[in-house]
């Protein structure tokens, strides 16, 4: 039985030693792999820097290329709608000139029709109109003698 109990004393002893070896290895293996991480992670740096480096025009004429491609398509749209606001006022004024030469078309209508008809046409009638008020006003007084635009009051004619 004391054979029995001292080989359970060294299974234990030997079991403490290598759980003992084994922890040690784990903490080593756990060092290593933080500094493996750090390493890494600098490199990775290091190498993520010469990337940005190297590639630092690259980026910049995508970045310079991405706004122009965006200002152009700004500028493209702004003529777009400016030739569409152009169009409507076009198509505005087209029609304004339509309405107006239809207009005169129903004057001179209107004219041939008196002309046909011996009436007096308008511009007839207003040039009669005129002559009869300058004969009833023939002579304007000014509001006082000193006035210097009395001479324009006076004048003969008033058609300017």
């Amino acid at each position: 039985m004391a054979d029995a109990v001292r080989e359970i004393e060294w299974i234990f002893e030997e079991h403490d030693r290598q759980a003992r070896i084994l922890s040690e290895e784990f903490v080593e293996i756990e060092r290593r792999c933080a500094e493996r991480e750090q390493e890494f992670r600098e490199r990775t740096e290091a190498s993520y820097q010469q990337l940005l480096e190297e590639h630092a025009e690259e980026i910049e004429r995508e970045q310079a290329e991405a706004a122009e491609k965006e200002h152009a398509e700004i500028a493209a749209r702004t003529e777009r709608e400016q030739a569409e606001r152009l169009a409507a006022e076009r198509a505005e004024w087209e029609r304004s000139e339509a309405e107006a030469r239809e207009r005169r078309e129903e004057i001179a209508r209107s004219i041939a029709a008196r002309k046909v008809n011996d009436e007096p046409l308008p511009i007839d009638e207003a040039i009669a109109r005129s002559k009869a008020a300058r004969k009833a006003n023939d002579y304007v007084r000014p509001v006082d003698d000193d006035d210097p635009d009395a001479e324009y009051y006076r004048r003969d004619s008033w058609l300017v």
